[in-house]
């Protein structure tokens, strides 16, 4: 049942979203709407560099032992508010004119963003599923509603910041009754205390891997919106963000099947696990193909229509990244495996190496190209990442194997 208010969150919160990227669009322009992508992103990219695992690895630690939670708690906050500096003073050479004046809602929508991350990651550690895709869902839908009312009530004078800052009110206001929930039903007794230098050390031990996969992953998807802005126009920009957005939503699919499928392969015996991961495998090869046709198909209609024709120039950067959204579907679900076995270390590798490919592969494109050649270059990426995680599950597939018969020989041998 909670994995099926998980998948409905999801769903409700995807259409939310994409319901604002519509009012955006439309009321800002391509150029608008370019300078509020590369707003939201820089802000959404400090998250991912300045959470430092601490977003899983606090739940976990959690659920082993509620009585750290409250320690828990104060070194997030902690993290939340001072380490988005470091963040900003790492996306220096990426500043733009945007970016300079947009400097304190980009701390501000950090803060709020790594503290709303932490808050809800909470709720998962204590089974409140149900609370956390309540409150998943609402946040979406009053981001939609405010972005609505700001289209309407401001109609041609409404520009970006005002966006930017609808957005930041609405976390505000969801982070606000998040807290309220979490003091009234899981620490009524929440007292202050200090961060603890020894728990946020085992916290960041526990998360560094999945925090490191995580990170290169999203800089890998986002990459192009800061080379975009440094060689290109904010129209361009704008250009391209909806194909992302477009994109965002075809992921939709692998990350819920990935998000179904982990559970299920950490149970299995090794043969078993791998079975299920080939025939999965084939089903999301099956679903993406077909979306993605769909999407070749029916874009230079769909999107001039819902967004604008001012955007029918989004369609050839969505072609250029339809192969690298279905390879990033099969190398979700190949994920899944390997994290289920132990979690190896060559995934980092792989994770890394692949952001390596997209900062030595994308510039040269975006000059040259722009959006499309953009999106060329992350397909480039995933497809190159998509070869190394093939090989890498069939290592530790033919590793697992070998071991099961070195074993069922040491047995044999003691008969």
């Amino acid at each position: 049942m909670n994995t099926i208010l998980s998948c409905i969150s999801r769903f409700a919160a995807l259409l939310a979203g994409l319901g604002g990227s519509v009012i955006t669009a439309r009321t800002l322009g391509p150029e608008g709407r370019g300078h509020f992508f590369y707003v939201m992103t820089a802000a959404n990219t400090i998250v991912q560099l300045c959470n430092l695992g601490l977003a899983s690895s606090n739940t976990i630690l959690a659920l082993k032992n509620p009585k750290q939670t409250r320690g828990l708690i104060w070194n997030a906050v902690f993290v939340s508010v001072l380490v988005p500096c470091i963040g900003l003073v790492v996306l220096s050479p990426f500043s733009t004119s945007v970016l300079k004046g947009s400097i304190p809602v980009i701390y501000l929508l950090s803060v709020l963003l790594l503290l709303w991350l932490f808050g809800t990651n909470i709720l998962l550690a204590f089974g409140h599923v149900k609370a956390y895709n309540g409150f998943q869902i609402f946040n979406s839908f009053l981001t939609f509603f405010l972005y609505l009312s700001l289209s309407r009530l401001f109609k041609s004078n409404v520009s970006y910041p005002s966006f930017v800052w609808g957005f930041t009110v609405s976390l505000a206001l969801s982070f606000f009754f998040l807290v309220l929930f979490l003091k009234k039903t899981l620490l009524p007794s929440l007292s202050l205390e200090k961060p603890s230098g020894e728990l946020f050390k085992k916290s960041f031990q526990v998360g560094i891997r999945a925090y490191t996969c995580t990170l290169m992953g999203y800089l890998i998807l986002r990459f192009n919106v800061f080379a975009l802005g440094a060689d290109r126009t904010s129209e361009e920009l704008g250009f391209y963000s909806i194909a992302m957005q477009m994109c965002d939503v075809l992921n939709i699919f692998p990350q819920t099947i990935g998000m179904l499928l982990f559970p299920k392969l950490v149970k299995m015996e090794p043969e078993a696990r791998w079975q299920f991961t080939m025939k999965s495998l084939k089903i999301i090869s099956i679903i993406m193909l077909l979306a993605c046709a769909c999407a070749y198909v029916f874009a230079p209609v769909a999107l001039p229509l819902v967004f604008g024709t001012r955007y029918s120039q989004s369609v050839a950067s969505l072609n250029a990244l339809l192969p690298g959204m279905f390879c990033l579907a099969l190398v979700t679900v190949l994920n899944q495996y390997l994290a289920a076995a132990s979690f190896p270390f060559l995934v980092v590798i792989n994770w890394v190496f692949g952001f390596v490919c997209i900062c030595i592969i994308s510039p040269p494109l975006v000059r040259r190209f722009g959006p499309m050649g953009a999106g060329a270059a992350l397909t480039i990426t995933y497809v190159i990442n998509l070869g190394l995680t093939i090989a890498i599950s069939q290592y530790y597939k033919m590793r697992l194997e070998s071991k099961l018969v070195n074993d069922s020989f040491g047995n044999f041998s003691t008969l």
